[in-house]
């Protein structure tokens, strides 16, 4: 079991990654951690601000993972984390999971969707589907925002192998991973259309001199060291 602390928002557990409050990690979010150290969860620092990043770290006596986060250094978002970061979720035995998203992959994309005024246009579009899945039009206009995002000049999949090279050189091959995040973004990298195409990350790793054994840990190997260790 697992939770993600916050959602970009804060909460009564901790400030998200877009949060002005600045209070880090709450009181009852110190207690939050501790308590799901002694349940055995694994704490998520994804989506979280990072003053409530570092509380986290201070106060879990377990690994944590950022199931789905990128580095900043690569591209500037505070949805990704820092050098220090890295090192910092490393040293405590922790994994940086890959997210597929192209804006938290490459600043240049994040500037080509705004230009684009694609996302203005498709949030209400996107709503009104999820509010009626079976009406045609809605599934229809939908389709239609995709086919649009999809149509954008978009970062390759090789950049999600940038992003893990970026880590291995910080921390070494034993924390990094894979996030993906397919169920949450509206658009992938270009050839990252969906899960059938993991391969292809595999693919260029070996093309960059990962062993089957790095990349068996960044696979799974890595997140289930992390699991043993909150058992």
């Amino acid at each position: 079991r697992a939770i993600t602390l916050a959602w970009n928002d804060d909460n009564d557990v901790a400030d998200g990654a877009l949060s002005t409050r600045g209070a880090g990690l709450t009181d009852f979010g110190k207690r939050v951690v501790q308590e799901m150290n002694r349940l055995h969860m694994i704490v998520d620092v994804s989506h979280i601000s990072d003053a409530a990043f570092y509380d986290v770290l201070d106060c879990s006596s377990k690994p944590v993972v950022a199931t789905h986060s990128c580095c900043r250094a690569l591209a500037e978002h505070p949805r990704n984390l820092t050098d220090d970061m890295i090192r910092k979720l490393a040293e405590a035995g922790g994994v940086v999971q890959v997210n597929f998203y192209p804006v938290f992959l490459d600043s240049d994309f994040k500037t080509i969707l705004n230009d684009s005024g694609i996302m203005e246009r498709g949030e209400l579009v996107e709503s009104e589907f999820i509010a009626d899945p079976a009406d045609s039009r809605k599934r229809a206009a939908w389709n239609a925002v995709q086919d649009e995002l999809n149509a954008l000049e978009r970062p390759s999949y090789r950049r999600i192998v940038d992003h893990i090279d970026h880590i291995v050189g910080l921390v070494g091959i034993d924390h990094v991973g894979l996030g993906s995040d397919f169920d949450g973004i509206e658009v992938t990298p270009e050839g990252m259309g969906d899960i059938s195409k993991f391969s292809l990350v595999f693919d260029e790793m070996r093309r960059r001199g990962y062993t089957e054994s790095d990349i068996e840990k960044v696979a799974s190997g890595n997140f289930f060291r992390v699991m043993q260790a909150c058992q």
